[in-house]
């Protein structure tokens, strides 16, 4: 009886009808899936190309923020060169300005407390370290007090300052064997006299 029935044309029919339609399903099952995975293909391959833009736009932009930083960075040195170069300038004019422009030799006229007097510059400066010495060194020349006749103005008593300066005068030209004397001062007169000379700094 089976074998009838599995030799009967209607069997064989429903058998091949079962096959067909197992084959036509696995096929829209392989086509479902290859969909799914040119659909996942796509998407990561979108995901990839927004990651790269991204990327370039990332080192574009911190391209631009390291140029914008070296040419900042470059500004300022800039800057501060010419900052530093014109402070050098200025300092340069400043030694150059603080130079003497005067001679040893040169004659010097004074005025003592309104009496007139005149000196070598080199006989006042023999103690650079002194009032005297850094006043006539020629630093200090357009700072000098005057008065009207163009004399260096300096408010001392005439008959003290005048021992001073032949002291100074002396000692210019004083041997080394047999030194300049110092200057006699009345009694009555010596405790101005030791007051102008440290006010001088000859002390």
């Amino acid at each position: 009886f089976c074998y009838s029935l599995c030799e009967s044309p209607m069997a064989e029919g429903t058998v091949q009808s079962s096959f067909a339609d197992l084959a036509e399903l696995m096929k829209k099952v392989m086509a479902e899936e290859a969909a799914r995975m040119e659909h996942q293909r796509a998407r990561l391959e979108k995901d990839r190309e927004a990651f790269e833009l991204q990327k370039q736009a990332d080192m574009a932009q911190a391209k631009a923020q390291l140029e914008a930083a070296q040419s900042q960075a470059k500004a300022e040195q800039e800057e501060l060169r010419r900052a530093l170069e014109q402070e050098r300038k200025a300092l340069a004019a400043e030694k150059e300005a603080m130079k003497p422009h005067t001679q040893p030799d040169e004659v010097v006229e004074l005025s003592i407390g309104g009496t007139p007097a005149t000196a070598l510059r080199s006989t006042l400066t023999q103690f650079p370290d002194s009032m005297l010495g850094a006043m006539f060194s020629g630093r200090w020349e357009q700072s000098l007090r005057r008065d009207k006749a163009g004399r260096v103005f300096l408010d001392f008593n005439p008959d003290l300052f005048r021992k001073v300066l032949e002291y100074l005068r002396l000692r210019a030209i004083e041997d080394p064997s047999l030194p300049a004397p110092l200057p006699r001062v009345d009694e009555d007169q010596r405790a101005e006299y030791t007051s102008l000379i440290a006010h001088l700094g000859l002390k």
